[in-house]
């Protein structure tokens, strides 16, 4: 061949592959804008920008500056109460030139997580292991899906046997530390009381109580010694590694940098999250060898002496992601939740006398409650209810869909018909703003009042997917019992223990997001016998 036909040669292959490319696009377009047409589907207000081009660059910029200073879930809540038509909340954000949506609409959250459940996937940031929680929790129940996930499901389920979430004496050697942590913590005050923070005890102890449900062994944070300097590490890495945005002392630059990391991670991966990945791949598989030592106990079997258990026998690797998987939500979830309810309840005195002497009622010795005792407290459960409510663990999630489907409201001028999803859009919820939504519970929705979730109200409340604090569906949290009755131990016996609880932080709730969400203030509170 001449090799003045080369460029010729060349140009029209480059021709032929854009013209199928073009032609694909034509197709596909044509394809969902009738599938559209066939479901009813209609477009769906978005989130305004005065961005003249489609990279809707002002809204991801006030997005990101809403994230630094801690104001993320209130925007969020504005745009969707402001933006979504009447019949749903449901709006679409434009950024980058593609099209994602937000919602607030309990029958669309349905939708994902149940009824059209095998059409959403949980998204590349968790199933990929080089990058987000994929990069740091390896394949896991929180991180896989299909007949993975299914079978990391099964290995768990057994593990948190009702037998086993009913042994509350687990809790009770801790709780006896953490009341020693408090003596030894906090500041005592003129007056008999003692001002402590409590939200890096209750992350303490709920790593205590984590790891020796997982492993047989405590880490002992909320002790002294060597063996509490190890588990302070690796809270310190697990910290780091579960979102290198919030790093103390970061600034601007440091933040780009972790975007540009977060976004890249095949390319740009710094030496911190290295380093503290390491730390805590150790520190896991230390508990694992030392624990896989030990003749197992039948009638205390462990969570990893159960998943050892399981056939086909789970390699070193998949055990370390598995307890990864379940130490994030045994450490952080409880730690969040017990942070988040002691803020609110020692900032009514209402609330905190009607629980005490529900408590007192049910044990008048102050004898350490069981697992039964704790499930016949209603006043209690809805406490713990409306902190839940108020100030969700995980205050919003995202789904993406796997094939071409609709949500079933937000499209139109009122809402109420489909709206048409492509394949790859992802869709995140905002649980922080259906707990607060006004027409599902009441113009008070935003005020901390535990009394709506007692019978004796009339009605009985009946929110369904409106109260979502473990998700729903298929993925619903397996360990929510566990956490609940960890939560309730917890506060029953620090109201026995202490008959003051006073709030030492004047200032409003704000948000800390990483993962889970806690109080940025923390949990300052001064607490006397």
């Amino acid at each position: 061949m001449a090799l003045h036909y080369i460029p010729i040669l060349a140009t029209t292959i480059v021709l032929v592959y854009f013209s199928h490319l073009f032609l694909k696009h034509l197709a596909n377009r044509s394809r969902r804008r009738a599938f559209a047409i066939s479901h009813h589907c209609a477009p769906v207000p978005a989130w305004p920008s005065r961005d003249p081009s489609p990279l809707g660059l002002d809204v991801l910029y006030g997005n990101l500056r809403a994230f630094r200073d801690h104001t993320l879930l209130t925007r969020f809540q504005h745009a969707l109460s402001t933006y979504s038509p009447p019949g749903s909340r449901t709006i679409a954000l434009k950024i980058f030139g593609g099209t994602n949506f937000a919602t607030a609409d309990a029958r669309n959250l349905q939708a994902m997580l149940a009824t059209k459940f095998a059409e959403w996937s949980i998204g590349d940031d968790r199933t990929n292991e080089k990058k987000g929680m994929g990069r740091l929790l390896g394949r896991g129940v929180f991180t896989t899906e299909g007949e993975e996930w299914k079978d990391s499901r099964g290995m768990l389920r057994g593990a948190f046997e009702r037998k086993w979430v009913e042994d509350v004496s687990l809790f009770e050697r801790h709780v006896a530390e953490l009341i020693e942590a408090i003596s030894v913590e906090g500041k005592k005050q003129e007056d008999g009381l003692v001002e402590v923070d409590l939200q890096p005890l209750f992350g303490k102890l709920s790593l205590d109580v984590s790891t020796e449900f997982l492993f047989g062994e405590s880490t002992g944070t909320l002790g002294t010694g060597a063996k509490s300097k190890e588990g302070e590490a690796f809270a310190t890495a697990f910290d780091y590694c579960q979102n290198p945005f919030m790093a103390d002392g970061m600034t601007v630059w440091s933040f780009l940098c972790a975007l540009v990391e977060e976004l890249t991670p095949a390319y740009f991966t710094s030496g911190e999250f290295v380093k503290y990945h390491k730390v805590v791949n150790d520190f896991v598989d230390n508990l694992i060898s030392r624990a896989s030592a030990q003749p197992p106990d039948p009638t205390h079997p462990t969570f990893l002496s159960t998943l050892s258990t399981h056939d086909p026998a789970p390699s070193p690797l998949r055990l370390r992601s598995e307890c990864l998987n379940i130490l994030l939500a045994g450490r952080d979830t409880t730690a969040a939740l017990l942070s988040n309810l002691l803020w609110s309840l020692s900032r009514s005195p209402t609330t905190l006398a009607h629980l005490r002497a529900e408590i007192a009622t049910a044990f008048p010795s102050s004898e350490p409650p069981t697992y039964a005792a704790l499930k016949s407290l209603p006043y209690l459960r809805a406490v713990l209810n409306e902190s839940l409510r108020l100030h969700p663990v995980v205050p919003h999630n995202v789904r993406t869909a796997t094939i071409d489907t609709v949500l079933p409201f937000g499209g139109g001028a009122d809402g109420t018909q489909p709206v048409f999803i492509s394949k790859g859009t992802f869709v995140m919820w905002s649980t922080y703003e259906m707990h607060r939504r006004a027409d599902v519970w009441g113009k008070d929705a935003g005020e901390w009042r535990p009394e709506r979730w007692l019978d004796t109200e009339g009605e009985k409340l009946r929110p369904g997917w409106s109260f979502v604090p473990f998700g729903g569906g298929p993925r619903i949290c397996v360990g929510q019992q566990f956490a609940l009755a960890e939560a309730g131990y917890v506060v029953v016996r620090l109201l026995q223990e202490f008959g003051r609880l006073e709030s030492r932080d004047g200032e409003p709730w704000r948000e800390r997001l990483s993962i889970t969400c806690t109080g940025l203030g923390g949990c300052k509170v001064a607490l006397g016998r």
